[in-house]
């Protein structure tokens, strides 16, 4: 049996929002405590590690604003985004490799996600802009 160990972590783990909201310990568990874990590891094994934040970490959106850049300050307005917010702090402290992607609603059910809009979007023929190039 070879000692393998993985060159790239990725973590996806999250307590959504609503469940965030309603119990902050296990927020900062799932959202803080867990990425905090999977940094130190990665920094122990020379491995990289990417780890899905959230649109979240900033107050919104208003109408007419042009998108957010890692320029702009994360200014959370709930639980959920705080915590987010400071699980990426905490990976970024931990493990040199690391890699930040704030986003919203990737995958699953429950309401329209990225994929899905991104598919049907191409689909139609519109214009999708997924990464901001500062």
């Amino acid at each position: 049996m070879r000692d393998t160990k993985p060159a790239l972590i990725i973590n996806c783990a999250v307590l959504q929002v609503d469940e965030s909201e309603q119990d902050p310990v296990k927020a900062k568990a799932v959202n803080v405590d867990g990425p905090l874990f999977l940094a130190e590891a990665a920094s122990q094994i020379g491995a990289e590690i990417v780890h899905f934040s959230s649109q979240y970490a900033f107050e919104g959106e208003p109408l007419g604003r042009p998108p957010y850049t890692i320029r702009d300050a994360p200014a959370p307005v709930n639980v959920y985004g705080k915590t987010k917010l400071v699980g990426e702090e905490v990976v970024h402290e931990a493990c040199e490799k690391s890699y930040i992607i704030r986003t919203s609603w990737v995958y699953g059910s429950g309401k329209n996600s990225f994929l899905c809009t991104v598919h049907d979007d191409l689909k139609n023929g519109k214009r999708v802009r997924a990464i901001d190039d500062i």
